[in-house]
């Protein structure tokens, strides 16, 4: 019993880490967009939506949650998420347009919007009742304090090194995580045949897209 609770708060640990790593990620680009402006030759409703599409991906994803934490077990999260996430940095280091940068950062997306709601879900299966308030604060507090952390932090790294040593960062974060993940991830979560209503998350792109590329035109 002791060995499982042990391996489970290895898992939460872990996953801890990967959402504040991934949530630095969202506003992390919103120093650098007159560079990318530079950089590609673009304006500045373009170079934003380097950090709209995140959102966007965001708020499309997070809405599966309970389909992908219900029908995949945590070590299988845990794994496909830092590595679509590993994935779009290094896409977006080596990006040579707007657009590249932009499937880059839709990866990216992908994996925070997986992570982030998962570790609430862990962390209900994880710790005892009596003790979800003090826990749900304190990630609370960790996924608060990192976007602001990330702006910080995007506008001294883009200063002084460019704005493509800020996903260096997080490649090799994502490696670092990865590979403590299989030294670490023994979990065995349970799974089952949940329903996927395709058609809802069709309207919910549909939805999200619209919406985002409402506001982010809306000064013409």
């Amino acid at each position: 019993m002791n060995l499982k609770l042990n391996s489970l708060m290895q898992l939460l640990i872990l996953f801890t880490l990967a959402a504040g790593l991934v949530t630095i990620a969202q506003s992390i680009i919103t120093t650098g967009v007159v560079y990318l402006m530079s950089d590609f030759s673009v304006t500045s409703t373009q170079a934003q939506w380097s950090y709209s599409v995140f959102l966007l991906v965001v708020g499309v994803m997070i809405p599966l949650s309970a389909y992908i934490s219900r029908r995949f077990r945590a070590r299988s999260i845990f794994f496909f998420s830092l590595i679509i996430f590993l994935i779009g940095s290094v896409i977006c280091y080596f990006s040579t347009s707007l657009i590249i940068l932009i499937i880059g950062r839709i990866l990216q997306g992908i994996g925070n919007s997986i992570i982030m709601p998962y570790v609430q879900i862990l962390l209900l299966r994880t710790i005892p009742e009596e003790k979800w308030q003090t826990y749900m604060g304190l990630y609370g507090l960790v996924i608060a304090i990192a976007p602001v952390l990330g702006s910080f932090i995007g506008g001294f790294v883009i200063t002084f090194y460019g704005w493509r040593a800020l996903f260096s960062f997080f490649t090799v974060a994502s490696i670092i995580l990865l590979l403590l993940g299989i030294i670490f991830v023994k979990d065995n979560t349970p799974t089952e045949d949940y329903p996927l209503d395709y058609l809802s998350v069709v309207l919910s792109i549909i939805g999200c897209a619209g919406v985002m590329l409402g506001f982010t035109n809306v000064a013409y």
